[in-house]
């Protein structure tokens, strides 16, 4: 071989090479973003929730005040289910038509109901309430061990895990 053909097919594997790992981090950072996606979801759903219970263990006297303290964790609650369609709504078709949705895309969205728009999301909000209230208790915000972690206690510490403890994976919200 002649050395400038030799000296070609090096500079073809540097530049593959670095290609394939700028492939390989991309990838990476997408299935970050897509984590990321889940656990703002679960954040949310799990908010909401929280100022439900929390409305319930409020104990006062004043019915004037127990009646506003009512109406302002409804409130709160609605705002972060509020959230949490919006944010399934634009997560929903990230790239519009640049990235055609598989098969198996298609179907995890069938199951959850998320098929079109808002409509979708709210009935994906209504039949995931129907759900705790059959299983009896929330698994968002509790680790493997079943021990609940408040999310606002201890800034900095993640005691995010996969999957609600019982071996499953993380709930498909539909966008990845």
């Amino acid at each position: 071989m002649e050395d400038g053909a030799d000296n070609g097919n090096n500079l073809l594997r540097a530049e593959w090479g670095r290609s394939r790992a700028w492939m390989h981090c991309t990838a990476e950072e997408v299935q970050l973003v897509w984590e990321e996606m889940w656990r703002t979801a679960a954040y949310y759903k799990w908010r909401s929730q929280w100022w439900i219970e929390l409305k319930g263990q409020q104990v006062v006297e004043d019915a004037a005040l127990s009646e506003g303290l009512g109406a302002y964790a409804d409130r709160q609650s609605a705002l972060q289910k509020g959230l949490l369609a919006s944010c399934i709504g634009l997560w929903k078709h990230p790239l519009d038509g640049e990235h055609p949705e598989t098969e198996e895309e298609k179907l995890s969205r069938a199951e959850l109901g998320m098929v079109v728009g808002v409509e979708g999301v709210d009935e994906y909000l209504l039949e995931d309430e129907d759900e705790e209230d059959e299983e009896g208790e929330d698994m968002l915000g509790e680790d493997r061990d079943g021990i609940r972690t408040d999310m606002e206690t201890e800034p900095g510490k993640d005691y995010y895990k996969a999957g609600d403890g019982n071996g499953d994976e993380p709930e498909d919200l539909g966008w990845a």
